[in-house]
């Protein structure tokens, strides 16, 4: 049976009628983010083999027991339309949305991806959300631009695979994620893969200790001026963006441990020196140096300790490079 729905699209300012369809995946998808709602389309939920829902939440701020039906959907989206307008602005402000934590999502058996991006109401829902029993089938949360103040890991303790975390662009002055290893004998995150905790510009406070899977690690634009604890034990890293920050000197703890490292951004860090001894050889990666106007020479000897595949020094303050002596 296929399914219509009648709203006005806040995009083209008329109404029109709405159809889900195949995406590049072959999943079925319905996307509402340009619909605007007085309600709960709650004809959505006889949509039963359904497997993306993407909804704009201006207007609704609650979500209806019935969406459980869904018995099928792996991904939900339930932004603002100030999310979806533009999601990259920096003077973005977290719309109207959810006014009361979406817990009849914890009933859909399939669920993998929940985003509530744009939410102005998260800064006192976040913990009542990530504490209560979610789907053991979720792999990513997405909370950009909720207008967060404080995250601690140690309440997402009732999902054991959560795989990505994306807490971009809110207004975190403290991150904590307990090292304990377990709470009430259950895992705290030992799978996350990927963490995005970029233009937070008032993060002054946070640990990764105990994050010891992590391949990805944003911490861009965080205006942080010394590396957080326990990055020394990121045996996993791959990719690792520090741009944006004012470092000064990186880094001040060895990075030999750093074995599967693929890029390296440190972009206007304001770096004045590089403690190349510190560095991890024998690895191939990219650096990207890009900005760094403080940053005045190379080590005569780098090329013996070092393995670059890619070297970006533009708007630096390097002049000339060491010889590669070959």
């Amino acid at each position: 049976m296929e399914m219509e729905v009648e709203a006005f699209n806040w995009r083209t300012e008329r109404k029109e009628v709405f159809t889900p369809e195949l995406n590049e995946d072959n999943k079925l998808e319905f996307d509402l983010e340009y619909a605007g709602f007085s309600r709960f389309p709650e004809e959505i939920c006889e949509m039963r083999e359904l497997k993306v829902l993407r909804l704009c939440i201006d207007n609704i701020h609650s979500i209806p027991k019935t969406i459980a039906k869904l018995r099928e959907l792996e991904e939900i989206y339930l932004v603002t339309s100030q999310y979806v307008r533009d999601p990259a602005t920096w003077s973005f402000k977290p719309g109207f949305g959810l006014q009361e934590v979406p817990t009849v999502v914890c009933d859909l058996p399939c669920l993998k991806v929940l985003s509530v991006c744009g939410n102005s109401a998260f800064p006192l829902l976040f913990d009542e959300l990530m504490s209560c029993q979610l789907p053991s089938t979720l792999v990513e949360v997405q909370m950009v631009r909720c207008g967060l103040t404080q995250a601690t890991l140690s309440v997402i303790c009732n999902n054991v695979k959560l795989r990505r975390l994306d807490l971009s662009f809110n207004d975190l002055q403290s991150f904590e994620c307990n090292n304990t290893g377990t709470i009430g004998g259950l895992t705290v995150l030992n799978d996350l893969e990927k963490l995005d905790l970029s233009f937070n510009k008032n993060l002054h406070t946070f640990t990764l200790a105990g994050l010891t899977k992590l391949k990805e690690l944003d911490l861009s634009w965080c205006n942080i001026q010394q590396l957080p604890s326990g990055m020394s034990d990121l045996h996993h890293l791959e990719k690792l963006d520090l741009g944006g920050n004012q470092l000064g000197v990186f880094p001040t703890f060895s990075c030999l441990q750093w074995k599967h490292l693929q890029t390296l951004d440190l972009s206007y860090c304001d770096l004045e020196k590089i403690q190349w001894e510190l560095m991890s050889p024998n690895i191939s990666y990219e650096l990207d140096l890009f900005g760094n106007n403080r940053l005045l020479c190379l080590p005569n000897n780098m090329w013996n300790g070092l393995n670059l595949k890619i070297l970006d020094l533009r708007n630096s303050g390097i002049s000339s490079i060491p010889n590669t002596g070959k």
